[in-house]
């Protein structure tokens, strides 16, 4: 399972919502909604698997969007 898919599974029980692609570069991009405690979470999830390599994050705090209750792999 790749990077994509692994994000959208860790995000199950965690009342994540949200998207994630790749970028024509070759980066991936994300936006994840949550409580604060579940995006922490689901952030250490990411980190702590063995088959994703994670270079650089980036976290800016953006203003709410009405997303619906589940989260996608674009």
């Amino acid at each position: 399972m790749g990077f994509r898919y692994t994000a959208m599974y860790f995000t199950r029980d965690l009342y994540i919502t949200g998207w994630v692609r790749n970028n024509d570069d070759g980066t991936v991009e994300m936006e994840a909604q949550g409580n604060l405690s579940a995006l922490r979470k689901f952030l250490l999830r990411l980190k702590g698997a063995r088959h994703i390599h994670i270079e650089n994050v980036e976290i800016k705090e953006i203003p709410t969007l009405p997303f619906d209750r589940k989260f996608r792999v674009l």
